[in-house]
């Protein structure tokens, strides 16, 4: 029994929702103490606990939420979460990175186990670094760092130094129209550099302090030799392989240095800033170009423009121009090649030589606004420009801005066609989106900057005194207002929809509700009690239904973003070329883009101000979900908390197992939702760091509220795929119908039985290398029906895989009256303790497990 066992350690670990330590140790807040760890992530127990074996509970939560400006007052703070905002297209481009289906120069790794990695052998950062869609999904995040750059550019240049700059206009009045444009052509790079700032600041790592300050890694772990270079990865090259690994690492995260490949982003870093500065000179000579090309006033020219010989000045701004566009080119094109980010290399000297470049192109474009004395701006042309003032003067930014997304929507198109080439055919169902996650991911990453493109400016325009933003932007929002407008309403019909279908059947489904409460509860005699009780969880189900549809949804969205993406560059073109058809139209786009505008606003601040914790990182959950994997594709993207979280565990597990005890000891790793990704991540890393297989049998699994086989599993094949888990793959949700999959486990098993799901698939369940090899039989799953984020597992059988996978009770035991349970309360069930003493009683012993069935 676990209650007698004082040698059991039960490690609960939070997910998503960041549960505090005393609601984890079901404690009084007063009793919880730390026992290692600090403000941001560490180790809690309950002193006057009577469980009479040890339970700790870790806390992670503020790894990913904690802005690390705690100093600043409540005005830093939420200008510091606005920074965190533009962080977020950054972290879901990183997230488009590890979706890929190919990893390292070997074949695709098919989820069903038909052709398994070939990756053993390669270098963890070749691995990585290489791969199908890699250089392209990186080459999507230097376009979001040029579209960040542009954004800044619009705001400092086209508005506050093209005379629509309000108080910066008039605190500069007495300044040289060349001077003042100097001055603020280093705004967007000093935006970018705080960006940068940020992200680097924000980074954890696990570092161990000397004996008596923190936990020493075990003898035997490789932590415990790493020499003083603090960019060695657990004290070995990154291309060593770790003696004794039993899982013949062909998996990423079989490998020991996953966990400290990020530190190689300084090399993808320069160049982004290479880029950036680049891109910011080209910027400054675009919009005197452009006012060259529109007719502007040239000292000396003569009066027939046809005859109009540049000067000097000219020449200069022309070559300027070509100068920068050429460096950012090069800049790209080095980012598309291969890019094995091994933190132990030198710089590359052409990382150093581009960097110096686009400074050079930025100097220059500095020295020229301050040479040319002429008023910038090109002349109004006419036409729409009567109607909308913002249509003359400077518009450089705006130019710009139009460039990167076209090529941000041509890198879509090739992802799209792209990325579900090389998943076999009959694989295309068990990854999500058929292989086109890739795409998905980049195209809410291009939304979500354009999103924040738009209200910056609106913002600025408001603060500056403008009467409108740029017509750049005013056309952009357009297009974007009106595609994902009608993408959100068709996707709310079939919710609607599906919300309806779900009332068909709906007799037999409250009576199985009923008969389960019954079972779970006992009988209960007053009728009208277990007639709302059953009510009421059969709508909590209905709803889950609908929640449970998220790839159904963001498969749309991606869709939209798209579509309003290339209608957006159409109007600018049409605007540029000056089609005369816009005329007509102008009111209503200009209208429908100013309220595209605000309500690109108004979706900003909802999710500030939903996520508005003090110290909190906008919007929690969702650098939860795209910050687990280290940064690969965009060097300043959100930093990766499980590089402290894995080897943190990893440590505690180990301590607690070397440490000397009358009995033997054992570990349970508790593990709620985005709490059960994590320990499957410190399992692979035990077993790569070269734990032996007597301590793993001593290492057993509680997952509850998992993702990992309907989701992260389809998301993120390469990572943790289904032959990884040893799980069987999960088909595709419905798109229409009462529930994207059957809500309980013997309909979803028979289901899938009857549609003929795959079935070679069991025999790759237990393959060589995957987790099986390391847990086999000592990993309970348990999930409810009504969880919108808990679902099966499956683990190591296509059967029903009888004590792998339990359903818990749909509501609070204990409460003083009837409440759901969904996504929490695991802890508190019946069932949670049944579980824990049947693990119990398998670590220790190596079982084969339930029989593999057909």
């Amino acid at each position: 029994m676990p209650h007698l066992d004082p040698g059991l350690l039960e490690l609960r670990i939070h997910g998503i929702r960041n549960t505090p330590s005393h609601l984890m140790l079901r404690a009084i807040p007063a009793n919880v103490e730390r026992t290692r760890g600090d403000q941001l992530a560490g180790f809690s127990i309950d002193r006057a606990s009577e469980s009479g074996h040890r339970v700790e509970a870790y806390s992670w939560g503020r790894l990913a939420r904690f802005t690390g400006f705690p100093a600043l007052g409540r005005l830093g703070d939420s200008l510091v979460r606005a920074v965190w905002f533009t962080l977020a297209p950054f972290g879901l481009a990183n997230t488009a990175y590890w979706s890929r289906h190919q990893f390292g120069r070997g074949p695709t790794s098919a989820p069903t186990g038909t052709s398994p990695p070939v990756t053993a052998g390669c270098p963890l950062p070749e691995v990585i670094g290489e791969g199908r869609l890699a250089g392209t999904v990186r080459l999507l995040g230097l376009a979001l760092t040029l579209l960040f750059v542009s954004t800044a550019a619009t705001v400092a240049l086209d508005m506050a130094a093209g005379g629509r700059g309000g108080f910066i206009r008039d605190a500069l009045a007495g300044w040289p129209s060349g001077t003042r444009t100097a001055v603020l052509t280093t705004l967007p790079v000093l935006a970018l550099g705080v960006v940068a700032l940020m992200s680097t600041l924000a980074r954890t790592r696990y570092l161990p302090g000397p004996p008596g300050v923190a936990p020493v890694a075990p003898p035997h772990s490789v932590m415990a030799a790493a020499p003083d270079d603090p960019e060695h990865i657990d004290g070995l090259e990154p291309t060593d392989e770790i003696p004794g690994d039993r899982n013949a690492p062909s998996h990423v995260l079989a490998r020991s240095g996953l966990w400290r490949v990020g530190s190689g982003m300084r090399f993808l870093g320069l160049l982004h800033i290479a880029g950036a500065l680049a891109w910011t000179g080209s910027i400054a000579a675009l919009a005197r170009v452009d006012a060259m090309v529109a007719g502007a006033r040239w000292p000396g020219a003569p009066a027939d423009p046809g005859a109009m010989v540049p000067g000097p000045m000219e020449v200069a701004w022309i070559v300027l121009l070509a100068g920068g566009l050429a460096v950012t080119a090069v800049v790209g094109v080095r980012i598309l090649n291969s890019q094995a980010h091994d933190p132990r290399t030198r710089t590359p000297p052409g990382h150093r030589f581009l960097l110096v470049a686009g400074a050079l192109v930025l100097t220059a474009a500095i020295v020229c606004s301050v040479a040319d004395v002429r008023p910038s701006g090109r002349p109004a042309p006419g036409g729409l420009a009567a109607d909308a003032p913002a249509m003359a003067g400077d518009r450089g930014g705006g130019l710009a801005t139009v460039l990167v997304t076209l090529c941000l929507a041509v890198l879509l198109v090739v992802l799209l066609v792209r990325s579900r080439r090389g998943v076999a055919e009959q694989d295309h169902d068990a990854v999500a989106w058929g292989g086109h996650g890739p795409f998905v991911f980049s195209s809410l990453a291009v939304g979500f900057a354009v999103l924040l493109s738009f209200s910056t400016v609106i913002l600025a325009a408001w603060t500056l005194g403008s009467h409108e933003p740029p017509v750049v932007h005013l056309l952009f929002a357009s297009g974007f207002t009106a595609l994902t407008g009608a993408a959100l309403a068709g996707l709310a019909v079939q919710l609607l929809l599906s919300w309806r279908a779900g009332e068909k059947g709906a007799i037999d489904e409250l009576t199985k509700v009923r008969d389960r409460l019954i079972a779970d509860a006992g009988p209960w005699a007053d009728a009208p009690v277990i007639g709302t009780a059953t009510r009421a969880v059969f709508v909590s189900r209905r709803v889950a239904s609908l929640l449970r549809r998220a790839e159904v949804a963001t498969a749309w969205l991606a869709a939209a973003v798209l579509v309003g993406l290339a209608v957006s560059v159409v109007l600018n073109a049409a605007w540029l070329v000056g089609w005369p058809g816009l005329d007509g139209w102008w009111p209503l786009v200009r209208a429908t883009g100013t309220v595209g505008l605000w309500i690109g606003v108004v979706l900003v601040a909802a999710i500030a101000i939903l996520s508005g914790r003090g110290q909190s990182r906008p919007a929690g959950l969702l650098w939860d979900l795209m910050c687990f994997l280290p940064t690969q594709a965009h060097p300043f993207g959100p930093p990766c908390y499980s590089e402290r979280v894995v080897p943190e565990v990893t440590d505690r597990i180990e301590e607690w197992l070397e440490e000397p005890a009358d009995g033997v000891r054992r570990v349970i790793l508790s593990a709620h939702s985005m709490g059960g990704v994590l320990a499957v991540c410190v399992l692979f890393h035990l077993s790569a760091r070269g734990m032996t297989e007597e301590r793993l049998q001593r290492i057993g699994l509680l997952s509850y509220g998992s993702q990992l086989r309907r989701y992260f599993a389809r998301f993120f094949p390469q990572v943790l795929g289904a032959q990884v888990l040893s799980i069987v793959p999960a088909p595709p949700p419905w798109a229409d119908g009462r529930d994207p999959w059957p809500p309980e486990l013997a309909e979803e098993v028979d289901q899938e039985r009857a549609t003929q799901w795959l079935p070679g698939a069991a025999a790759s369940l237990r393959a060589p290398g995957s987790l099986w090899g390391i847990v086999q039989d000592r990993w309970t799953n348990l999930h409810r029906p009504n969880d919108p984020l808990g679902f099966t597992v499956r683990y190591g059988s296509s059967g029903s895989a009888d004590g792998m996978d339990v359903q818990a009770e749909e509501f609070v035991r204990g409460a003083y009256q009837f409440t759901v349970a969904t996504h929490q309360g695991y802890l508190e069930s019946v069932v949670y303790a049944h579980a824990l003493e049947d693990l119990v009683t398998r670590l220790g012993r190596d079982s084969p497990g339930p029989a593999t069935e057909p």
